[in-house]
């Protein structure tokens, strides 16, 4: 008997420029190693673009643009915006692969309003072309530390995402409470963290303060739990907020902003002087 994953197995070697750079082991590259791969990985998403999607070849040659005129990262002017406006209500339009091929389907929060906007992977996309790096020095969660992941896993790519961070990048144990729903509530939120004793949560910046609401009620102490950080993401935060919430919580929180469509965007160090941008 074959299982499914072994069928996988047999196919799954990394995108070339992903093989070759997903093998270091710093957070950090040096200007030229950084160019170079995302020279290649541009050169290469685009060719698949031209090659597989309708849309964007359109939009190319409409911008008399081809894969072969991208040259280095000065080409990347050469082409053409994409807007969210094409992309609403569209389900299939940015789609570089087999419909049969899709494994996974993330929709839009609708935080910007309009028809939603959907964003596809395959098997090999979730598992091994893996949206986020682990950055382990910026990130510092490690293996043996528990987190709380209190983000929506129903539609969005919130929850799901930031559970494959935790769990795979950084190899930690993540418990999905997801973010109040008519199973995860607030109140049994609390309970989990009581009995797991968690390290590490990662939750929006209004629920982080829901949560502490449902913790005074059974008189559960927050800054008696072994914390040694808090993310928060997915809504805007005032510095003013984020000094309550760490003084409720007991520990740093630190911003940890992306997007449906891009993945991690913006990710704060302790030092809380600005963002660190993903630049793979």
């Amino acid at each position: 008997m074959e299982f499914l994953f072994q069928k996988h197995l047999q196919h799954a070697a990394q995108e070339p420029v992903l093989s070759r750079f997903s093998r270091l082991t710093d957070d950090n590259l040096s200007l030229t190693a950084m160019t170079e791969f995302q020279t290649e990985a541009l050169r290469a998403i685009v060719t698949r673009a031209y090659k597989h999607n309708a849309f964007y070849r359109k939009k190319m040659l409409q911008a008399r643009v081809k894969p072969r005129d991208i040259k280095s990262l000065t080409d990347l002017a050469k082409l053409p915006f994409t807007t969210k406006d094409e992309l609403r209500g569209k389900p299939w339009v940015l789609l570089a692969a087999d419909k049969k091929d899709v494994s996974l389907i993330n929709v839009s929060t609708g935080t910007t309003g309009g028809e939603e906007i959907y964003i596809m992977q395959t098997w090999r996309d979730h598992f091994l072309n893996e949206f986020s790096a682990g950055y382990k020095g910026l990130i510092e969660v490690e293996e043996g530390d528990i987190v709380i992941n209190a983000l929506p896993y129903e539609m969005s790519s919130a929850g799901l995402a930031f559970h494959k961070v935790f769990m795979d990048s950084s190899e930690a144990t993540v418990v999905n409470v997801g973010k109040g729903g008519a199973y995860s509530t607030p109140e049994k939120t609390v309970k989990v963290m009581r009995d797991l004793q968690p390290t590490v949560v990662i939750t929006t910046p209004s629920y982080a303060v829901t949560i502490a609401e449902a913790a005074a009620q059974i008189g559960l102490d927050l800054t008696g739990l072994p914390l040694k950080k808090m993310f928060l993401t997915g809504e805007g935060c005032s510095p003013a907020f984020r000094q309550r919430v760490e003084r409720i919580w007991g520990t740093k929180a630190n911003f940890y902003y992306g997007s449906l469509e891009c993945g991690p965007l913006g990710i704060e160090c302790d030092a809380h002087a600005g963002y660190h941008i993903p630049m793979g």
